[in-house]
């Protein structure tokens, strides 16, 4: 079993660039990849939703470790980065999973 009732959903109706004279149900997004329509209120409700499960992560990093700074570019989605006198500062938005894998990768051998 899936266990799909648990997993949050967004209403899509594609192609809403055939349909006339109709407006799409309340609680869908009306789309047309042909035109283009509607795709940026769909990227936003999906960014909202996997946004919303995601928490917000500084590390710092000596400006030497280039591994874990691909790792993380390839793994989180990246908000801001800069060299301070320490090396980066990186603040980074990352699933619980992925917290935990970095934390891992961080800790001392």
């Amino acid at each position: 079993e899936l266990e799909a009732s648990e997993r949050p959903t967004l209403l899509v109706c594609n192609k809403w660039d055939l349909v006339k004279n109709e407006t799409p149900p309340a609680e869908g997004i009306a789309v047309s990849a042909q035109t283009g329509e509607g795709c940026d209120r769909l990227l936003a409700a999906i960014e909202r939703e996997l946004g919303e499960r995601d928490e917000e992560i500084v590390i710092h990093l000596p400006a030497s470790d280039g591994r874990t700074r691909a790792w993380l570019y390839r793994n989180a989605r990246i908000v801001n980065e800069h060299e301070d006198a320490g090396g980066l500062r990186i603040t980074a938005r990352v699933s619980a999973k992925t917290a935990g894998r970095l934390r891992r990768m961080l800790e001392p051998a």
